[in-house]
């Protein structure tokens, strides 16, 4: 019987804190950071505000919790997908943009959080964080792919995950203007086109920044 009260208690937690994450990407896509407040996100999941405080700590790691949940879901996928090769992985990432540029909630998410980080240094710098992290995954698939495959890009890994990311933003923004304007598969056939161009290049062959 104790083992069943504590099985539980651990699914009511799970529960509650998954209640908070959603109720959070709600209010926080909604009323920007700044004017989100943690009375309205734990009444929008049903809960007391001291549930927050108890598995989150504050606002702000709670923000933290949501961006780190939802890069962890997303880099779940894409490893899935690069697991059955660069194809598969780069299938997924194009299915990622086309959802996440369709996503209400998400279009919001992105445009408050950024207009609160370009105000708020301390936020600016926990933004900058995450993207760090969105980065360092992309360059270790870009790394293990390239490895696999045997063919260098002739640029570190590192700079091509940043402009397969910078990439990635700038396809959804374009999307939610005129989503017309980017077919579905363009991000793969663009991402293999840049791949192929870099490695084909000469060896010793001029490149900015070299």
């Amino acid at each position: 019987m104790a083992e069943v009260r504590r099985r539980r208690a651990r699914g009511g937690v799970a529960r509650t804190r998954e209640a908070l994450l959603q109720a959070a990407a709600e209010i926080f896509a909604e009323r920007g950071y700044d004017g989100a407040s943690v009375d309205e996100i734990a009444g929008t999941a049903g809960v007391s505000v001291g549930s927050i405080y108890s598995r989150f700590g504050s606002k702000r790691d709670l923000f933290r919790e949501l961006m780190s949940e939802y890069m962890e879901r997303d880099l779940a996928r894409v490893r899935d997908g690069f697991a059955a090769g660069p194809e598969g992985g780069l299938r997924v990432l194009d299915d990622l943009l086309q959802e996440t540029a369709a996503s209400r909630r998400q279009t919001l998410l992105d445009a408050e959080t950024w207009a609160s980080a370009m105000r708020s240094p301390r936020l600016r710098s926990m933004l900058a964080e995450h993207e760090n992290g969105v980065r360092s995954a992309a360059a270790e698939l870009v790394q293990q792919e390239r490895v696999a495959t045997g063919h260098e890009l002739g640029m570190p890994d590192d700079e091509f995950a940043v402009v397969l990311t910078a990439l990635f933003h700038g396809l959804c923004r374009q999307h939610r203007l005129a989503p017309g304007s980017v077919p579905r598969g363009l991000y793969a056939r663009t991402v293999l086109a840049l791949a192929r161009g870099l490695a084909e290049q000469p060896p010793g062959a001029d490149r900015p920044g070299h």
